[in-house]
């Protein structure tokens, strides 16, 4: 369990590693101080928000230095102490900070600094290495020899949309009412998906559509790329990648002893706009000599496929107001528009489950498994804990469904 949301420590150091002058004003006030709610009073502000700067740089802190190490720690010879004095990032000076009071007179001063570039980038380049190892060592512990099953149904393609997993994402039952870790997150959806795999027909055809959002975090720093919006997620980006590359391709070998072939969309998310091209390219390298496999690695924002009489468009949803989509579609796909009876859309995003008929498709948006953050949480998202599969016929569309929700994990049975 991560301990992130314990109070954290505050060290002279951490001053190498504030980013604002705001930053750098809180943390040398709160040195001098015994107390956040004492600091908060000197400064003319909330306590919290303290806190909040207090905890975001013990985070940014520990985020720069542990890779190092725990990449190092994987050497022959790799001693702690001396990696502590050989491998932390190195700073350069940007420049001096004064504070002045009222009459003039220094009050506080401090130097600014940033983070070698080169550096963290050697550190990114170590932690990285360390996960190509691993591959390169087949960690995983699969069977990598499935044989075709040789009784399926040929008129008929199974569709599993998996929507918005965000894998690494932390959340604390004190704060959130559920426990949500790395580890948590593998163990649930694992079993989340082999009850959902068993539950569909065993069709010539599956597709596993990702709709996004697999990753929470999609960098060290734990922003979203866009908004640069700070997030809550357990332990390292390093793990977290290894982890959800590790549960992808679990979930496609399941898949493989009961379909003849598998096509695999990854859509772009909000969260891991950089590691779905990662996820991509790993699978596509994993699955290169099995001809079941069809990784659609094409990096537009909207994807689409004909199967049949189906059109099925999927994108993230993050980019687009929905009812716009079935224009989009007859925009993008207009080779096939006329061809085709029946034309969904699959959209990830919002984290609940909808579906809204147009006059030309069907917009259908998917929940997840997972638990809420304490973002979603108080921004009262209470949606139910469930995924989902589609059947669909090559010329009457879509004639089934089945669901897996949460307590038919947790149940005991």
């Amino acid at each position: 369990m991560s301990n992130r949301l314990k109070a954290a420590p505050v060290s002279p150091e951490m001053l190498n590693y504030c980013e604002t002058d705001i930053e750098r004003l809180i943390i040398q006030t709160r040195l001098n101080c015994k107390s956040h709610s004492e600091a908060a009073r000197k400064l003319g502000i909330d306590r919290h928000k303290v806190g909040k700067v207090v905890r975001e740089i013990y985070i940014r802190m520990n985020t720069y230095t542990e890779p190092i190490r725990a990449a190092q720690s994987q050497l022959p010879g790799f001693d702690e102490d001396e990696a502590e004095i050989k491998h932390l990032p190195k700073y350069i000076v940007k420049g001096e900070s004064v504070l002045y009071d009222a009459d003039g007179n220094i009050k506080l001063k401090w130097v600014k600094t940033k983070a070698d570039e080169q550096a963290l980038v050697e550190a990114f380049e170590e932690a990285v290495q360390s996960l190509l190892e691993k591959l390169e060592n087949k960690t995983l512990e699969l069977d990598i020899n499935i044989d075709a099953p040789a009784d399926t149904i040929d008129n008929e393609a199974t569709v599993y949309p998996i929507g918005d997993l965000h894998i690494g994402m932390f959340s604390w039952s004190k704060e959130t009412g559920e426990d949500y870790d790395l580890d948590i997150a593998y163990d649930i959806i694992k079993k989340a998906y082999k009850k959902l795999f068993n539950s569909a027909p065993n069709t010539d055809v599956a597709f596993l559509i990702n709709l996004g959002d697999f990753f929470h975090i999609d960098n060290y720093d734990g922003e979203t790329f866009k908004n640069r919006n700070r997030l809550d997620f357990d332990t390292r980006w390093p793990k977290i990648l290894e982890t959800g590359l590790k549960i992808i391709v679990e979930l496609v070998y399941m898949l493989l002893s009961k379909h003849k072939k598998i096509i695999i969309r990854n859509a772009i998310g909000n969260h891991d706009t950089h590691s779905t091209i990662f996820l991509n390219a790993y699978l596509k390298a994993w699955f290169k000599n099995d001809e079941r496999i069809q990784v659609e690695d094409d990096p537009k924002v909207f994807w689409y496929y004909k199967w049949g009489k189906n059109l099925i468009g999927v994108t993230h949803g993050d980019t687009v107001k929905y009812n716009d989509l079935p224009e989009i579609m007859a925009a993008d796909a207009a080779h096939w528009w006329s061809d085709t009876n029946y034309r969904y859309w699959y959209v990830g995003h919002v984290h609940h489950s909808q579906k809204k008929e147009f006059r030309t498709c069907m917009i259908e948006t998917f929940g997840t498994i997972i638990a809420k953050d304490a973002w979603h949480y108080a921004k009262g998202y209470r949606a139910q804990r469930q995924i989902k599969y589609k059947v669909l016929h090559k010329e009457y569309g879509e004639v089934q469904e089945g669901t897996v929700n949460i307590s038919m994990i947790e149940a005991k049975n």
